[in-house]
Protein backbone atom coordinates (compact mmCIF):
# COMPACT_ATOMS: atom_id res chain seq x y z
CA UNK A 1 0.00 0.00 0.00
CA UNK A 2 1.24 3.49 -0.76
CA UNK A 3 0.15 6.46 1.29
CA UNK A 4 0.42 10.18 0.55
CA UNK A 5 1.10 12.76 3.23
CA UNK A 6 -0.97 15.39 1.41
CA UNK A 7 -4.17 15.53 -0.60
CA UNK A 8 -2.98 18.09 -3.14
CA UNK A 9 -1.66 17.53 -6.64
CA UNK A 10 1.60 19.51 -6.72
CA UNK A 11 4.48 17.59 -8.21
CA UNK A 12 6.59 18.15 -5.11
CA UNK A 13 4.23 16.11 -2.92
CA UNK A 14 6.16 13.54 -0.98
CA UNK A 15 4.81 10.00 -1.04
CA UNK A 16 5.33 7.94 2.09
CA UNK A 17 5.54 4.21 1.38
CA UNK A 18 4.13 1.56 3.65
CA UNK A 19 5.06 -1.99 2.80
CA UNK A 20 2.38 -4.65 2.63
CA UNK A 21 2.92 -8.30 1.87
CA UNK A 22 0.62 -8.48 -1.14
CA UNK A 23 -0.83 -6.18 -3.80
CA UNK A 24 -3.57 -6.83 -6.34
CA UNK A 25 -3.34 -4.67 -9.46
CA UNK A 26 -6.15 -4.62 -12.01
CA UNK A 27 -5.55 -4.44 -15.74
CA UNK A 28 -7.55 -1.20 -15.76
CA UNK A 29 -5.13 0.26 -13.22
CA UNK A 30 -2.27 -0.34 -15.64
CA UNK A 31 -3.99 1.90 -18.18
CA UNK A 32 -4.77 4.56 -15.57
CA UNK A 33 -1.17 4.63 -14.31
CA UNK A 34 0.21 4.98 -17.82
CA UNK A 35 -2.33 7.65 -18.70
CA UNK A 36 -1.92 9.87 -15.62
CA UNK A 37 -0.40 9.06 -12.25
CA UNK A 38 -2.47 11.71 -10.49
CA UNK A 39 -5.63 10.08 -11.82
CA UNK A 40 -4.48 6.74 -10.43
CA UNK A 41 -3.86 8.21 -6.98
CA UNK A 42 -7.23 9.94 -6.90
CA UNK A 43 -9.16 6.90 -8.09
CA UNK A 44 -7.35 3.90 -6.62
CA UNK A 45 -5.47 5.18 -3.58
CA UNK A 46 -7.65 8.00 -2.25
CA UNK A 47 -10.76 6.43 -3.88
CA UNK A 48 -12.33 9.83 -4.59
CA UNK A 49 -15.69 9.83 -6.36
CA UNK A 50 -17.72 12.85 -7.55
CA UNK A 51 -20.67 13.71 -5.31
CA UNK A 52 -22.75 15.06 -8.19
CA UNK A 53 -23.64 11.60 -9.42
CA UNK A 54 -23.66 10.09 -12.88
CA UNK A 55 -25.60 11.81 -15.64
CA UNK A 56 -28.05 9.73 -17.63
CA UNK A 57 -25.70 9.42 -20.54
CA UNK A 58 -23.94 6.67 -22.43
CA UNK A 59 -22.24 5.27 -19.33
CA UNK A 60 -25.58 4.42 -17.69
CA UNK A 61 -26.91 2.95 -20.93
CA UNK A 62 -23.75 0.90 -21.22
CA UNK A 63 -24.04 -0.39 -17.66
CA UNK A 64 -27.59 -1.57 -18.27
CA UNK A 65 -26.68 -3.15 -21.61
CA UNK A 66 -23.77 -5.03 -20.05
CA UNK A 67 -26.10 -6.36 -17.36
CA UNK A 68 -28.55 -7.56 -20.00
CA UNK A 69 -25.80 -9.35 -21.94
CA UNK A 70 -24.47 -10.93 -18.75
CA UNK A 71 -27.87 -12.32 -17.75
CA UNK A 72 -28.58 -13.47 -21.32
CA UNK A 73 -25.33 -15.45 -21.41
CA UNK A 74 -25.69 -16.97 -17.96
CA UNK A 75 -29.35 -17.92 -18.33
CA UNK A 76 -28.98 -19.20 -21.87
CA UNK A 77 -32.28 -17.60 -22.86
CA UNK A 78 -33.79 -14.21 -23.67
CA UNK A 79 -35.35 -13.54 -20.26
CA UNK A 80 -32.95 -10.72 -19.34
CA UNK A 81 -35.31 -7.72 -19.25
CA UNK A 82 -36.28 -8.11 -15.54
CA UNK A 83 -32.61 -7.92 -14.52
CA UNK A 84 -32.11 -4.78 -16.62
CA UNK A 85 -35.15 -3.13 -15.06
CA UNK A 86 -34.04 -4.05 -11.54
CA UNK A 87 -30.63 -2.47 -12.10
CA UNK A 88 -32.27 0.56 -13.74
CA UNK A 89 -34.29 1.11 -10.55
CA UNK A 90 -31.10 1.04 -8.49
CA UNK A 91 -29.42 3.55 -10.81
CA UNK A 92 -32.47 5.76 -11.15
CA UNK A 93 -32.55 5.25 -14.92
CA UNK A 94 -35.68 6.10 -16.89
CA UNK A 95 -37.63 4.07 -19.44
CA UNK A 96 -35.67 5.56 -22.32
CA UNK A 97 -32.44 4.24 -20.83
CA UNK A 98 -34.00 0.81 -20.33
CA UNK A 99 -35.25 0.58 -23.92
CA UNK A 100 -31.90 1.76 -25.25
CA UNK A 101 -30.09 -0.94 -23.25
CA UNK A 102 -32.50 -3.65 -24.39
CA UNK A 103 -31.97 -2.55 -27.98
CA UNK A 104 -28.22 -2.86 -27.54
CA UNK A 105 -28.53 -6.42 -26.19
CA UNK A 106 -30.79 -7.41 -29.10
CA UNK A 107 -28.09 -6.15 -31.48
CA UNK A 108 -25.49 -8.61 -30.19
CA UNK A 109 -24.88 -11.34 -32.80
CA UNK A 110 -26.54 -14.67 -32.05
CA UNK A 111 -23.28 -16.61 -32.25
CA UNK A 112 -22.10 -14.92 -29.05
CA UNK A 113 -24.78 -16.79 -27.12
CA UNK A 114 -23.37 -20.08 -28.42
CA UNK A 115 -20.06 -19.78 -26.53
CA UNK A 116 -19.32 -22.85 -24.45
CA UNK A 117 -18.83 -22.32 -20.70
CA UNK A 118 -19.26 -18.54 -20.96
CA UNK A 119 -17.75 -16.28 -18.30
CA UNK A 120 -19.08 -12.76 -17.80
CA UNK A 121 -17.11 -10.22 -15.76
CA UNK A 122 -15.42 -13.19 -14.07
CA UNK A 123 -12.19 -12.39 -12.26
CA UNK A 124 -9.00 -13.83 -13.70
CA UNK A 125 -5.64 -13.42 -11.99
CA UNK A 126 -1.99 -14.12 -12.66
CA UNK A 127 0.89 -13.74 -10.17
CA UNK A 128 3.56 -11.26 -11.21
CA UNK A 129 7.05 -12.81 -11.12
CA UNK A 130 9.14 -11.55 -8.23
CA UNK A 131 12.12 -9.24 -8.84
CA UNK A 132 15.17 -8.34 -6.84
CA UNK A 133 14.46 -6.19 -3.80
CA UNK A 134 16.88 -3.52 -5.03
CA UNK A 135 14.76 -2.74 -8.10
CA UNK A 136 14.79 1.07 -8.02
CA UNK A 137 11.54 1.54 -9.94
CA UNK A 138 9.52 -1.11 -8.12
CA UNK A 139 7.29 -0.76 -5.09
CA UNK A 140 8.35 -2.92 -2.16
CA UNK A 141 5.64 -5.54 -2.59
CA UNK A 142 6.48 -9.09 -1.57
CA UNK A 143 3.77 -10.41 -3.90
CA UNK A 144 1.93 -8.75 -6.77
CA UNK A 145 -1.03 -10.31 -8.58
CA UNK A 146 -2.41 -9.01 -11.87
CA UNK A 147 -6.21 -9.12 -11.89
CA UNK A 148 -8.66 -8.70 -14.78
CA UNK A 149 -12.41 -8.74 -15.43
CA UNK A 150 -13.02 -9.28 -19.17
CA UNK A 151 -16.55 -8.53 -20.39
CA UNK A 152 -17.05 -12.01 -21.87
CA UNK A 153 -14.92 -15.01 -22.63
CA UNK A 154 -15.76 -18.59 -23.43
CA UNK A 155 -14.63 -21.72 -25.22
CA UNK A 156 -15.08 -22.15 -28.96
CA UNK A 157 -13.31 -25.52 -28.94
CA UNK A 158 -11.47 -27.84 -26.57
CA UNK A 159 -8.27 -25.79 -26.79
CA UNK A 160 -9.77 -22.51 -28.00
CA UNK A 161 -10.90 -19.40 -26.13
CA UNK A 162 -12.49 -16.23 -27.46
CA UNK A 163 -12.36 -13.00 -25.43
CA UNK A 164 -14.96 -10.35 -26.29
CA UNK A 165 -15.22 -6.74 -25.22
CA UNK A 166 -18.59 -5.04 -25.68
CA UNK A 167 -18.74 -1.34 -26.47
CA UNK A 168 -22.05 0.49 -26.47
CA UNK A 169 -22.59 3.63 -28.48
CA UNK A 170 -25.22 6.14 -29.48
CA UNK A 171 -23.43 6.90 -32.73
CA UNK A 172 -22.88 4.66 -35.73
CA UNK A 173 -21.25 1.38 -34.61
CA UNK A 174 -18.95 1.58 -37.62
CA UNK A 175 -17.81 5.08 -36.66
CA UNK A 176 -17.17 3.95 -33.08
CA UNK A 177 -15.27 0.88 -34.28
CA UNK A 178 -12.86 3.14 -36.13
CA UNK A 179 -11.93 4.70 -32.77
CA UNK A 180 -12.00 1.59 -30.62
CA UNK A 181 -8.49 0.30 -31.11
CA UNK A 182 -7.07 2.88 -28.74
CA UNK A 183 -8.35 0.45 -26.09
CA UNK A 184 -6.89 -2.68 -27.67
CA UNK A 185 -3.98 -3.01 -25.23
CA UNK A 186 -6.37 -3.76 -22.35
CA UNK A 187 -8.17 -6.48 -24.28
CA UNK A 188 -4.85 -7.97 -25.41
CA UNK A 189 -3.74 -8.10 -21.77
CA UNK A 190 -6.88 -10.00 -20.78
CA UNK A 191 -6.33 -12.48 -23.60
CA UNK A 192 -2.65 -12.92 -22.67
CA UNK A 193 -3.56 -13.76 -19.07
CA UNK A 194 -6.06 -16.37 -20.26
CA UNK A 195 -3.51 -17.78 -22.71
CA UNK A 196 -1.07 -18.30 -19.84
CA UNK A 197 -3.73 -19.74 -17.52
CA UNK A 198 -4.63 -22.31 -20.18
CA UNK A 199 -0.97 -23.30 -20.43
CA UNK A 200 -0.85 -23.70 -16.65
CA UNK A 201 -3.91 -25.97 -16.59
CA UNK A 202 -6.33 -23.68 -14.77
CA UNK A 203 -9.22 -24.85 -16.96
CA UNK A 204 -8.37 -28.53 -17.17
CA UNK A 205 -5.42 -30.28 -18.76
CA UNK A 206 -2.51 -27.89 -19.47
CA UNK A 207 -2.45 -26.81 -23.12
CA UNK A 208 1.07 -25.94 -24.40
CA UNK A 209 -0.16 -24.06 -27.47
CA UNK A 210 -3.71 -22.80 -26.86
CA UNK A 211 -5.69 -20.85 -29.42
CA UNK A 212 -6.80 -17.55 -27.92
CA UNK A 213 -8.55 -14.89 -29.96
CA UNK A 214 -9.99 -11.52 -29.00
CA UNK A 215 -12.28 -9.00 -30.67
CA UNK A 216 -14.61 -6.09 -30.09
CA UNK A 217 -18.34 -5.96 -30.68
CA UNK A 218 -19.86 -2.48 -30.86
CA UNK A 219 -23.62 -2.26 -30.40
CA UNK A 220 -25.91 0.76 -30.70
CA UNK A 221 -29.11 1.44 -28.86
CA UNK A 222 -30.96 1.38 -32.18
CA UNK A 223 -30.30 -2.31 -32.65
CA UNK A 224 -27.24 -2.15 -34.93
CA UNK A 225 -23.85 -3.74 -34.37
CA UNK A 226 -20.36 -3.86 -35.81
CA UNK A 227 -18.01 -6.79 -35.18
CA UNK A 228 -14.31 -6.01 -35.08
CA UNK A 229 -11.58 -8.11 -36.60
CA UNK A 230 -10.60 -11.32 -34.83
CA UNK A 231 -7.01 -11.26 -33.55
CA UNK A 232 -5.02 -14.25 -32.29
CA UNK A 233 -2.09 -14.49 -29.91
CA UNK A 234 1.12 -16.46 -30.08
CA UNK A 235 3.77 -17.04 -27.43
CA UNK A 236 5.98 -14.18 -28.59
CA UNK A 237 3.12 -11.67 -28.35
CA UNK A 238 2.02 -13.00 -24.95
CA UNK A 239 5.55 -12.78 -23.54
CA UNK A 240 5.89 -9.18 -24.71
CA UNK A 241 2.45 -8.08 -23.50
CA UNK A 242 2.82 -9.64 -20.06
CA UNK A 243 6.40 -8.46 -19.60
CA UNK A 244 5.24 -4.88 -20.08
CA UNK A 245 2.20 -5.41 -17.84
CA UNK A 246 4.31 -6.93 -15.06
CA UNK A 247 6.76 -4.01 -15.19
CA UNK A 248 3.96 -1.46 -14.83
CA UNK A 249 2.27 -3.48 -12.05
CA UNK A 250 5.48 -3.43 -10.02
CA UNK A 251 5.86 0.32 -10.45
CA UNK A 252 2.29 1.35 -9.62
CA UNK A 253 2.09 3.50 -6.52
CA UNK A 254 5.71 4.70 -6.58
CA UNK A 255 6.93 8.24 -7.00
CA UNK A 256 4.88 11.43 -6.92
CA UNK A 257 1.36 11.89 -8.37
CA UNK A 258 2.50 14.23 -11.13
CA UNK A 259 -0.24 15.59 -13.40
CA UNK A 260 -0.13 14.72 -17.08
CA UNK A 261 -2.01 17.62 -18.68
CA UNK A 262 -3.40 16.91 -22.15
CA UNK A 263 -6.36 17.48 -24.48
CA UNK A 264 -8.43 14.73 -22.81
CA UNK A 265 -8.22 16.24 -19.32
CA UNK A 266 -11.60 17.89 -19.79
CA UNK A 267 -13.19 14.44 -19.97
CA UNK A 268 -11.61 13.32 -16.69
CA UNK A 269 -13.82 13.37 -13.58
CA UNK A 270 -10.84 14.57 -11.53
CA UNK A 271 -10.04 17.54 -13.78
CA UNK A 272 -11.51 20.12 -11.34
CA UNK A 273 -8.90 19.06 -8.76
CA UNK A 274 -6.00 19.37 -11.19
CA UNK A 275 -7.33 22.62 -12.62
CA UNK A 276 -7.45 24.11 -9.14
CA UNK A 277 -3.79 23.28 -8.57
CA UNK A 278 -2.87 24.55 -12.04
CA UNK A 279 -4.46 27.95 -11.38
CA UNK A 280 -3.01 28.36 -7.89
CA UNK A 281 -6.11 27.33 -5.99
CA UNK A 282 -6.41 24.87 -3.12
CA UNK A 283 -7.23 21.37 -4.38
CA UNK A 284 -8.50 20.43 -0.91
CA UNK A 285 -11.37 22.92 -1.29
CA UNK A 286 -12.53 21.12 -4.46
CA UNK A 287 -12.04 17.68 -2.90
CA UNK A 288 -14.01 18.55 0.24
CA UNK A 289 -16.85 20.11 -1.76
CA UNK A 290 -17.26 17.88 -4.80
CA UNK A 291 -15.86 14.46 -3.85
CA UNK A 292 -16.36 11.67 -1.36
CA UNK A 293 -14.37 8.55 -0.52
CA UNK A 294 -15.72 5.32 -2.00
CA UNK A 295 -15.54 1.96 -0.31
CA UNK A 296 -12.61 -0.15 -1.48
CA UNK A 297 -13.73 -2.68 -4.10
CA UNK A 298 -10.59 -4.82 -4.06
CA UNK A 299 -7.46 -5.21 -1.99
Amino acid sequence: RVASDTRGTQGNNKIKKEVDTMRRVTVTELDQWQDCKSKWFYKYFHRYAPTKGESMGNRVYGTLAHKGAEVRLLLGRDDYEPAVRLLADELGADEKAIQSALGAVRAIPQWVWQLDRPHVETEIELPVPAVKKDCAKCANWDDVTLVGHPDVWGFTGENEILVIDFKTTSESPKARMNKIYAHEVQLKRYASILYTLMQQGHFGTPIPNPIVGYQYIVVSYKGHCEVGGLNFLNQKIVDHVLSQAFTIAREIGTGSPIENYGPLCGWCEFWPICESALTGGDPNDIIDTDFLVKEAVHV
